[in-house]
């Protein structure tokens, strides 16, 4: 029988090679900087961004910005916290994290609990003490994948131990949970979290290949049955046909963008924040970055997401053990995906999803929660670090000259 963990292992070792040019950094000092850098940049915009809106709605130009603030003042202890436990005792907590987090979704779709915002029902709380139980779902379903393929690793061959425990009850219930919300975007991210960690797990290509034609064939029906998601995909294929109605904020984001050109109109200058591009300072926030910052400010975004998503997967790379190493994978996923469907939405090469920017857009529990996973991945990163250097020196010892353990990636 094949050996998932081997799959696994060269799977890591392919991506390190590709990334393995860049500087030997400490996995954590990465991660922990691209955090700050993004957390600090999305300050920044959230106070540029949600000014007029702020104003419009509270009376106050700072209301929204002191929220993001203490909700990431909140995230960053968290982070610290996480980031100093072992990552051992994640393996316990996974099934009650995921059990608790469906729990909440259940409560989010009774009448007068959950808060409803658009017309769909994703809150629990009041004021600025509300929490979006989705984003501890990703958490939880990152967790308790990670544990049952580190359980299973030597018998993924068989579908049966594959497919029963971590696609029925976990990406089943919780994407039919988020489904009745409705949260599309959300549902994308948990079944491309599930997909890619079967994949960094070790699953066979052929089992693979039939949940990635499953998982794209019940987008699919689910984009077209809905009406308001199949208006969103007839936006996408043209939102200037009805660029004052349906593909009005597609239309204003373009403007947005559009108006920044290389050097961007100036922070604090953008047009499109009063009150023309709904959402501005959340799912839309790149826009505004964009069209204050330019092309500067915008792929400056980019490097950032892709230098937090390079730091899981080194920190996945070099963890000590299988857990851990599906645990960083995943939450790479997490954030990579979820930045791409928020990239793609706001500058309209695939249809709007309400997916926020990773640690830019403003909301709480999105933040508060991708701070923790991240300082999950810190620990594990920690103790990865700890490994590779016994290891080196062990190998130093020996007078082995040919390892290359300590490859930067």
């Amino acid at each position: 029988m094949r050996s998932a963990r081997t799959a696994s292992r060269v799977g890591m070792h392919r991506v390190g090679r590709i990334l393995g040019y860049l500087p030997d950094m400490s996995t954590p000092f990465l991660l922990g900087t691209f955090t700050l850098f993004l957390v600090v940049y999305g300050l920044v915009m959230t106070l540029s961004a949600s000014t007029v809106y702020s104003l419009q709605t509270t009376g106050s130009a700072y209301t929204v910005f002191v929220r993001q603030f203490v909700w990431v003042l909140i995230g960053s202890g968290l982070l610290a916290a996480m980031s100093s436990i072992d990552p051992r005792i994640w393996r316990k907590l996974a099934i009650p994290v995921l059990a608790v987090s469906v729990a909440l979704l259940v409560l989010v779709l009774i009448p007068g609990l959950g808060i409803e915002v658009y017309g769909s029902s994703r809150w629990l709380g009041a004021g600025i003490f509300r929490m979006q139980p989705s984003e501890l779902a990703k958490l939880g379903v990152v967790l308790t994948v990670a544990l049952f393929l580190e359980r299973k690793y030597r018998l993924l061959d068989d579908p049966v131990h594959l497919m029963i425990p971590v696609l029925a009850p976990i990406g089943v219930v919780v994407a039919v949970l988020l489904l009745l919300e409705p949260d599309y975007g959300t549902t994308i991210i948990v079944g491309g979290i599930i997909f890619t960690m079967m994949f960094l797990g070790g699953a066979r290509a052929a089992h693979l290949a039939w949940t990635g034609a499953g998982l794209v064939s019940v987008g699919a029906v689910l984009m077209v049955v809905a009406s308001y998601r199949l208006d969103r995909l007839l936006v996408f294929l043209d939102p200037w046909s009805d660029p004052q109605g349906k593909g009005y904020q597609v239309v204003q984001s373009l403007i947005a963008i559009g108006s920044g050109g290389p050097d961007g109109l100036g922070l604090g200058a953008s047009r499109q924040k009063w009150m023309f591009l709904p959402n501005a300072h959340t799912d839309f926030v790149y826009s505004i970055v964009a069209e204050e910052l330019g092309l500067v400010g915008s792929f400056a975004v980019l490097v950032l997401m892709f230098g937090l998503v390079f730091a899981c997967v080194r920190a996945a790379r070099r963890a000590p053990d299988r857990f851990g190493s599906l645990v960083a994978g995943g939450v790479g996923t997490w954030i990579g995906l979820q930045a791409l469907l928020n990239l793609a939405g706001v500058t309209s090469l695939a249809p709007v999803d309400g997916v926020p920017l990773p640690l830019m857009s403003v909301g709480g529990s999105n933040a508060c929660v991708l701070m923790i996973a991240i300082g999950l991945v810190m620990a594990i990163a920690r103790e990865g670090d700890r490994a590779l250097a016994r290891d080196v020196r062990a190998a130093r010892k020996r007078g082995d000259s040919t390892t290359d353990l300590g490859s930067g990636g």
